[in-house]
């Protein structure tokens, strides 16, 4: 099950995700959480979808299907707590297996958290999660390290695997 946004260029997000699921032959529903208008040169605009709508969605799957993984990718500022409750709720007590692949900025610049945010998304998030997957930028943003090679992403996630040890 994928908890994702659009991107309207569809480089990532929901269409990347869906084109991996096809490729491996695993049915994947999924439940939308943003609407983006970007391409690979700017992003403009990013829109959370209502809570009675993903609310509405996750229940529309969990009602047909019994997903052992979930993964979660783009959440923002606006759906943090939303994306918290569906996690504790309906994730964590279903014993679903929940991968958070962070999405904290563009590859054009522009960031869906702010420092003080980032540290409610990882005290709302982590908790609930099984596996998380940045990439080096968005480990530094986890951090607050430099994470420019293997070295430095060793040391950075072994600081954000102590500071939330689940």
């Amino acid at each position: 099950m994928l908890l994702s946004s659009s991107d309207s260029s569809a480089g990532s997000g929901l269409a990347a995700k869906l084109r991996v699921a096809q490729a491996f032959k695993v049915l994947s529903p999924f439940i939308l959480l943003n609407i983006t208008a970007q391409n690979s040169h700017s992003f403009t605009l990013i829109e959370a979808l209502s809570a009675n709508l993903v609310e509405a969605q996750l229940n529309s799957v969990l009602a047909e299907f019994s997903p052992k993984i979930a993964n979660l990718g783009l959440i923002t500022e606006k759906n943090l707590n939303l994306v918290n409750q569906l996690l504790s709720k309906n994730l964590s007590n279903k014993q679903i297996f929940t991968i958070f692949d962070p999405v904290l900025a563009t590859s054009s610049g522009y960031h869906f958290f702010n420092q003080a945010n980032i540290i409610k998304l990882k005290n709302k998030i982590f908790p609930h999660i099984a596996l998380l997957t940045p990439n080096y930028p968005e480990l530094a943003l986890l951090t607050g390290q430099p994470v420019n090679h293997e070295a430095e992403a060793k040391m950075a996630a072994l600081s954000l695997s102590q500071e939330y040890p689940n």
